[in-house]
């Protein structure tokens, strides 16, 4: 990925990777956007759903959405941030 090489996979499978690496009950909740730069330096991005588990498996409550950006820098290291994604506004009843 670094070094002005195109990625062999694309945003979408490196995402689905760093998904499967945060554990059980994480999903991919948004398409994944991969823009790399020829020095190498660029950005993964892409949002997470977590659910936590429940008693007997039902689930512990409403899923839990993340912004994930992955930093990717020349000199071959990344930085992963996640930022929780506020909720979308219920329906009003007036």
């Amino acid at each position: 990925m670094w070094g002005g090489k195109q990625p062999t996979l694309d945003g979408e499978v490196l995402a689905n990777r760093l998904v499967w690496a945060m554990g059980m009950n994480h999903r991919l909740a948004s398409p994944a956007s991969l823009h790399v730069e020829a020095n190498g330096t660029g950005t993964l991005s892409f949002r997470v759903g977590y659910r936590p588990p429940g008693p007997g498996g039902a689930g512990g409550g409403p899923e839990r959405i993340s912004q994930c950006t992955v930093m990717l820098t020349a000199d071959h290291h990344a930085r992963l941030v996640t930022t929780a994604v506020a909720k979308p506004a219920g329906p009003a009843f007036d």
